[in-house]
């Protein structure tokens, strides 16, 4: 793979480091690897390892500067035709996003910190087709500043190499001030946002050599504050008599300085690098304070990658009071110190994890549709972009696999909000309700995909049918073949509606569904059988995610896995016109049934929302009941996508769901796939057609349901777990390679 990395400049910092770790291990795996920047200390070593450097002005705002930068860039990106562009810094990052729009690459940015956010700045600050983030905390601020889906987020590392770090292996230097075991270090940038602990030491000095006298402070770095700080050191050492604070400026041999001193102060990479060189660590920064690393400090340093922003702010006489802990330490106790930080490099910060996440994502973007401007070869028609997890996962997975099936296939959506929709998604999307747009885009177009979801029906509004099949007719009328996909059709009420759907259907060049009830609807209406196909719904397709990321995920959702789960998906009533049936008896019976499961069987019910804005209101009710009725505790979870919630349903190498109760299609569909027994609830045809799909199926009704039958079929499904789990993972591979045959077809009708 070749890979453009694309920074400010490789002197010394976090940021610069991570991407000499990262390049070097990626050039070892025998990737080729080209950094462009605007030079550093760093250069020399990166060039050592094999990877080639590009001088260009990334490193400033100045116009001049940035319109140069952008033209070495394109330059070069089109010469060297790189698979990926991955990009670390805003400036970059801006510069990157603007040519990709005209030379459309794959590109990808890590953030290695949190920014000023200013509408401006929201504006100006670009973050890729995929991000990477340094930290929980980072993918946190992306989401929440900048509306980036949590699925198109990887949280990453910031990767050591533990090799290069190790005081065992490393010779050491002379160039440290104090004596053996009186060594103090500082590694940063003195910079003025920066550079607080530096000047903080300085001031402690005064203490720390009255109490050590044989002490010594030495400070790495270089930056914009360091003659500020050089005038304060210079004047104590003369007041001390020697050179009690030893200030080296910028360097690269960062190890040796760690092989030969005794304490470390300081946060992020530098940190790490520290820990894993055997140093005590006390972590403190511009941004907070933990102290002296220890096991009651893992938590809070992980979580804010060893940055500890959040925390209170250090203070002179808190390092001085750290500092004396450790001096007074005994060996044993010291020891101890060391290899605890170097245990947790070595089990959470390896570089080869470091740059597995990355090539991870690299492998994402590659299955993502390519940039591109123009029409498209596809028009994707759907219930889009409107916060429904199933129909958003139905759009997801016919991109990825449309995709990974040709990889230059340019694929625009019909969508609700299209901006968000194409962070979302990551394809051209289209206002649903622009005619204009829409005209222009099938104008050009070769194929219109009706894909996925229960289009074709009444039951919600007659609007929602007639768009549907206004669409469907345009792009016929636009001489595009139109391809009615993996619709779940019905209920259809309306005679007048029903005429409409046979004639629209019955002119698409293909046709599938997604079960028998929609086959039989379809022919009731009058729509020709022998054009009918029986398929599968597209979000089997749905992959999940790696164990370990699932096991990150579940962490954070807060998935309990001190003891089974099993997950319930319901929503409301409205607007299905099933108002002879009851909310609150619907509540009354379930509660009851996952009360009596959660105590005879020790499982935690989980409460899963698949449309927010729908199904919020029902679920806390539910929460509410279970809690005040019956005294059981639930878990209430919203996953930002269905890659999440397959992963979660399917364990990730931990505890999966044991069942799941659901009203929802597609919460049924991923538990489906996870080989989770299931039990619907039918209000929808839909869900029964499904459920029907299946060898033995459980299915229960919501009108007159009884907790005691609901409690049977409990029973049933625990009692048979493992054997009813081994053969819904048999029928979600038939169902699979049935939603596969859709992709395929839909291929197959591009190239003639």
């Amino acid at each position: 793979m070749k890979i453009l990395m694309v920074t400010m400049g490789m002197d010394i910092g976090g940021v610069e480091t991570h991407i000499l770790e990262l390049a070097g291990e990626l050039t070892a795996r025998g990737h080729s690897v080209t950094v462009a920047s605007n030079g550093g200390v760093y250069v020399p070593q990166l060039e050592a390892a094999g990877i080639k450097h590009v001088t260009l002005p990334l490193n400033t705002k100045r116009l001049l500067a940035v319109k140069r930068a952008a033209s070495g860039l394109a330059k070069l990106i089109r010469d060297e035709n790189f698979d990926i562009v991955h990009s670390h810094a805003r400036i970059p990052n801006f510069i990157c996003s603007s040519l990709q729009k005209k030379l459309s690459f794959r590109f990808v940015t890590t953030t290695h910190g949190v920014y000023n956010t200013t509408f401006l700045l929201r504006i100006m600050s670009h973050w890729g087709q995929r991000c990477l983030a340094v930290s929980d905390d980072i993918r946190d601020y992306l989401i929440k500043y900048y509306g980036i889906p949590k699925s198109r987020i990887t949280v990453t590392i910031n990767g050591i190499d533990t090799k290069k770090f190790d005081k065992n292996n490393t010779s050491g230097t002379n160039e440290v001030a104090g004596a053996k075991d009186r060594r103090i270090l500082y590694v940063s940038r003195i910079d003025n946002e920066s550079a607080h602990v530096a000047f903080m030491l300085a001031d402690a000095a005064e203490e720390l050599i009255k109490l050590y006298p044989d002490a010594g402070i030495t400070i790495v770095g270089g930056g914009t504050a360091f003659d500020e700080l050089k005038v304060k050191c210079d004047k104590f050492n003369r007041r001390a008599g020697r050179e009690f604070i030893h200030l080296t400026g910028p360097r690269t041999d960062i190890a040796n300085f760690m092989a030969s001193c005794d304490v470390f102060v300081g946060v992020s990479r530098s940190a790490m690098e520290a820990m894993a060189s055997r140093l005590p660590t006390v972590l403190a920064g511009s941004q907070g304070y933990l102290g002296i690393f220890k096991e009651d400090k893992l938590s809070d340093a992980l979580d804010t990658n060893f940055c500890c922003r959040g925390k209170e702010m250090p203070t002179s006489e808190i390092l001085l009071r750290d500092i004396k802990n450790i001096f007074g330490s005994s060996e044993e106790q010291l020891s101890h110190l060391a290899e605890y930080g170097r245990t947790t490099i070595e089990k959470y910060y390896a570089v080869s994890r470091m740059a597995d996440d990355c090539l991870d994502v690299y492998s994402q973007v590659m299955r993502d549709p390519k940039p591109f401007k123009g029409s498209s070869d596809v028009l994707i028609s759907g219930y889009y972009g409107f916060g429904n997890m199933g129909d958003d996962s139905i759009l997801e997975t016919i991109t990825e696999n449309l995709t990974a099936a040709n990889p230059d296939i340019r694929l625009a959506a019909l969508t609700h909000s299209p901006k968000k929709a194409k962070k979302r998604f990551g394809i051209k999307c289209i206002s649903r309700v622009n005619p204009f747009s829409i005209l222009k885009e099938m104008y050009s177009s070769r194929l219109l995909i009706s894909g996925g979801g229960s289009l074709f029906q009444d039951s919600t509004s007659g609007k929602s049918l007639r768009y549907y099949t206004t669409i469907v007719n345009l792009a016929r009328l636009m001489k595009m073949k139109t391809y009615i996909y993996a619709n779940g059709i019905g209920v259809i009420n309306s005679e007048r509606n029903k005429r409409t759907v046979a004639k629209t259907v019955n002119k698409a060049d293909m046709i599938s569904v997604r079960d028998m009830g929609s086959f039989n609807t379809l022919e009731s209406i009058g729509v020709a059988p022998d054009k009918i196909h029986i398929s599968a719904d597209p979000a089997f397709l749905m992959k999940p995610y790696s164990t370990e990321e699932t096991r990150d995920k579940c962490k954070n959702i807060g998935i309990p896995y001190s003891k089974p789960f099993f997950a319930v998906s319901l929503r409301s009533f409205k607007g299905l016109q099933k108002n002879e049936y009851s909310e609150d008896t619907l509540l009354k019976e379930v509660c009851a049934a996952c009360a009596k499961a959660s105590v005879k069987y020790s499982m935690t019910p989980v409460f899963v929302t698949m449309q927010p804005n729908v199904d919020s209101e029902i679920l806390h009710r539910a929460a509410d009941l279970l809690h005040e009725k019956y005294s059981v505790e639930s878990k209430m979870i919203s996953p930002d996508s269905g890659h999440e919630l397959l992963s979660i349903l399917r364990g990730g190498g931990m505890n999966k769901a044991e069942f799941v109760l659901s009203m929802r299609l597609h919460t049924l569909i991923y538990a489906c796939s996870a080989a989770v027994p299931v039990i619907g609830l039918s209000l929808d045809p839909k869900i029964d057609d499904f459920i029907n799909l299946l060898e033995k199926p459980h299915l229960c009704s919501v009108k007159d349901l009884k907790n005691e039958d609901l409690c049977t079929v409990i029973d049933d499904i625990m009692e048979h777990r493992e054997e009813n789990s081994v053969r819904l993972s048999y029928e979600a591979e038939k169902l699979k390679e049935k939603a596969r045959e859709d992709i395929d077809a839909a291929i197959g009708m591009l190239r003639s």
